[in-house]
């Protein structure tokens, strides 16, 4: 069974472990964009949820803007992927976080895109980035 509970500060090695290889394999992020990502960097003052599993194994996480309400990351380990973790992260957000939410996703990163719409989210604006094109995304 997997649990959403609020992250720890003993979570973040193996977030920064997570959100570095999915973004070191992110084919849709340009070259320079992929090296050494530092998670405590780009989520400072964000609310982050874990999932995790029975054994308290880090599946995957959510940082969100609270004040927004805006996903900033969304990231699920390689192998837990599919399994639907990230639908879950997403619907704990249900329990504190008023809608619509937001959050922008990538043109090129087309699973990510499509994994959104297959959760109900719509697009509602879009955009350049240093990262490319990306859509902005709604839901609620």
């Amino acid at each position: 069974m997997i649990h959403i509970r609020n992250a720890s500060p003993e979570d973040f090695s193996v977030l920064q472990k997570i959100y570095a290889s999915c973004i070191g394999c992110a084919h849709w992020l340009p070259e320079e964009a992929r090296g050494a990502p530092v998670l405590a960097e780009v989520s400072m003052n964000e609310t982050i949820s874990v999932a995790v599993n029975d054994a308290s194994q880090i599946l995957g996480f959510i940082s969100v803007q609270p004040d927004n309400p805006f996903v900033h990351h969304l990231y699920i380990s390689s192998d837990a992927q599919g399994n639907g973790v990230g639908a879950m992260l997403l619907k704990s957000l249900d329990a504190w976080l008023p809608k619509p939410w937001r959050l922008k996703c990538v043109r090129k990163n087309d699973r990510a895109l499509k994994f959104y719409a297959c959760n109900g989210w719509v697009e509602v604006d879009s955009g350049e980035s240093e990262h490319g094109a990306y859509a902005l995304l709604s839901f609620g």
